[in-house]
């Protein structure tokens, strides 16, 4: 399972979860932009590699909102398309 986001909001929410740590005094982990975006940028492209391995029985991909991608129901694998949508902010609803 995945859970993405546009990388906008994926980067806001990284800082706010870190402020959020630090001020209740728990390990706080920051994380570089650089890495955040390195990891955003490669999300769809090491998504669709494990979806191809057919290692994992099932395999489902969510937004904050809803499901985008199941195996299970998918009639287009093109399960790197959806990924990069949502992480650009042009997904459809």
């Amino acid at each position: 399972m995945i859970k993405t986001t546009s990388a906008a909001l994926s980067w806001e929410s990284t800082n706010e979860r870190y402020n959020k740590d630090k001020e209740a005094g728990n390990i706080a982990r920051k994380v570089d932009k650089n890495h955040h975006d390195i990891v955003t940028d490669l999300l769809a492209e090491n998504a669709s590699k494990v979806f191809a391995s057919n290692l994992a029985d099932k395999f489902a991909v969510y937004s904050r909102e809803k499901m985008i991608f199941s195996s299970q129901a998918a009639t287009n694998c093109d399960i790197a398309t959806h990924i990069q949508n949502e992480i650009s902010g042009s997904a459809q609803e």
